[in-house]
């Protein structure tokens, strides 16, 4: 009986690690198909079985990231750290998580532990620089940047670091940014498009017009490649292209602000009004649109909506200079003002003066 006793106990020890280890295998191959929930139960049964094992608390807190449950993911991570704690990806995934929780200051002290762990990792150098955009810290994003380009060039790196030389003023590095995106991604349609936002800048009209013709061919849904080809279609005097473009814009983005008043002045140039001085005119496919008689540029029909900071745009709010922010407001104060990762701008209106008639 006592032999048999030993028998079973010996047999019973492996025949559960190799239970936790089955777990393991089958929420590997859940995480592979993104089947998220089953790989959690998997990776929970699992740690039930080996609650020390740092391995799979890490693979489960990465899981619950993936998921979008990332204050589960914040508990797991930190235990993982509790049974290993100078593991350098643990703090690189907390950091990361942290950030998605917007505690930037919990995942900059995360993040920077994993690269004194391991100067190496790329990836805590990359989300480090964008911790440093959010902080408006732009030439330490800059700097973290260029480290993870070092270690690990991509096309999305160069892009970023593109945006950032943008923002500094540096038309030229962002140009060369865009440049080795493109070597390395030809079909990147941002930065095709913000490369044409960049020549655009610099000056360059013809190398813009091709990037943006570029970026509309590989995404003729996005209405911030419509837009810029229009406007820059606009600006060469070809207004039926242009025309085209910002009705394609306005499809895409039935809210956009630049669009209908772009779409507004096209039309007009094209067909220019049979009344000549003050008022009003109507274009053929476009609404009423009061006009000043000093300066003929349009006004919201909300009036107050002309006063407003406008929330970061998805790409090129960056490099794009008051003269095309403001078009659709009356006579106004231009007021650049730092927020977040990039430069947000204020439309602030001045009263109307009126003059006497004679």
């Amino acid at each position: 009986m006592r032999w048999l006793l030993v028998l079973t106990l010996l047999v019973s020890a492996p025949s559960f690690a190799q239970t936790a280890e089955s777990y393991r295998q089958q929420a590997v191959e859940f995480s592979r198909k993104g089947a998220w929930d089953q790989a959690i139960a998997s990776y929970q049964k699992s740690v039930a079985l080996e609650p020390n094992d740092s391995l799979t608390h890490y693979n489960l807190a990465l899981a619950l990231k993936n998921k979008g449950d990332a204050r589960q993911a914040v508990d797991e991570f930190q235990t993982a750290l509790r049974l290993k704690p100078k593991w350098a990806e643990a703090h690189y995934g907390l950091g990361a998580t942290w950030y998605d929780l917007q505690n930037h200051a919990a995942a900059l002290q995360e993040l920077r532990t994993a690269v004194e762990l391991d100067p190496a990792n790329s990836g805590a150098h990359r989300f480090l620089a964008h911790i440093f955009v959010q902080q408006n810290n732009l030439s330490a994003a800059k700097r973290e940047l260029r480290r993870a380009i070092e270690l690990k060039p991509s096309s999305e790196m160069y892009f970023e670091l593109g945006l950032i030389e943008g923002q500094l003023g540096n038309l030229a590095g962002a140009t060369a940014d865009f440049r080795r995106a493109l070597q390395l991604n030809p079909r990147s349609e941002p930065a095709h498009l913000m490369l044409g936002v960049t020549l655009r800048r610099s000056g360059d009209h013809a190398g813009a017009l091709t990037q943006f013709r570029k970026a509309v061919e590989l995404d003729p849904k996005d209405p911030e490649a419509q837009l810029n080809l229009g406007m820059e279609l606009k600006s060469g005097g070809d207004l039926s292209g242009a025309v085209a473009c910002f009705q394609r814009a306005l499809e895409l983005k039935p809210d956009s602000e630049k669009a209908p008043y772009n779409l507004g002045v096209a039309l007009r140039a094209s067909r220019p009004s049979r009344r000549s001085g003050e008022g009003t005119e109507r274009t053929e496919g476009a609404a009423r649109v009061p006009r000043t008689a000093r300066t003929g540029e349009t006004t919201n029909r909300a009036g107050s909506r002309c006063t407003e900071a406008r929330k970061t745009q998805r790409r090129s709010r960056a490099f794009r200079s008051p003269s095309t922010e403001v078009q659709n407001c009356r006579p106004a104060i231009t007021i650049w003002v730092s927020r977040g990762n990039a430069n947000t701008i204020l439309c602030v209106r001045k009263p109307h003066s009126r003059r006497r008639s004679r």
